[in-house]
Formats: C-alpha cells, sequence, structure tokens
C-alpha cells in the first residue's frame, strides 16, 4: 500500500481526503499523510483501507432522497442496519437473479 495507490484509489473514487478519513475512522490529515508518506495507515484503519481498496467493501454514492428510501428500506424490513439490508438483498438477487 504505497501513498501513490492510496492517492490513486481515492481519486479514483472521486473522494475528498475527508471523505477518505471518514469511511476509515480517521481524519483528514490523516489521509495527508498516507498520500505523502509521512505515515502508513495502521489499525482498524488500514484494514478498513486494504477493504476498500480490494473491493471487499463497497463506497455507494447516494443521493439524499437515495438514502432516504434506503433507511426506510431498513426500518421496514427490520434489518440492524444499512449493511445488513444490503447484503440480504445482494444475497437475494444472486439467488433468485430478481427482487
Amino acid at each position: 500500500m504505497t501513498p501513490e495507490k492510496i492517492h490513486a484509489f481515492r481519486k479514483s473514487k472521486k473522494l475528498t481526503q475527508s471523505e477518505l478519513g471518514e469511511l476509515c475512522g480517521v481524519k483528514k490529515m490523516s489521509v495527508s499523510s498516507w498520500e505523502t508518506g509521512r505515515t502508513q495507515p495502521s489499525g482498524a484503519a488500514r484494514r478498513l483501507l486494504e477493504e476498500y481498496m480490494l473491493g471487499q467493501r463497497c463506497i455507494l454514492p447516494l443521493t439524499a432522497g437515495e438514502e432516504a428510501l434506503l433507511d426506510e428500506a431498513v426500518r421496514k424490513g427490520d434489518y440492524a442496519d444499512r449493511e445488513a439490508f444490503l447484503s440480504a438483498s445482494l444475497l437475494h438477487l444472486i439467488k433468485h437473479g430478481k427482487f
């Protein structure tokens, strides 16, 4: 995980340093330090960043309306959170080919 790869990943996802930091549980300054090579991601932030970069976690840019619909589906389906709802929905789609 080089500074260049972190920077290229962030840019490819059209994220600011603050947004990537939020996804990884750190501040903008940490992301800046990773991208300049002053520091390396560590601990939970490193694990999360690796998962995003490997595609094991996804970044879904949603509009405010889409977020509201997603939150409503989570509530109506009695799911613990968005991740649980999206995981169940994806498994259903894979198994049945439709919703």
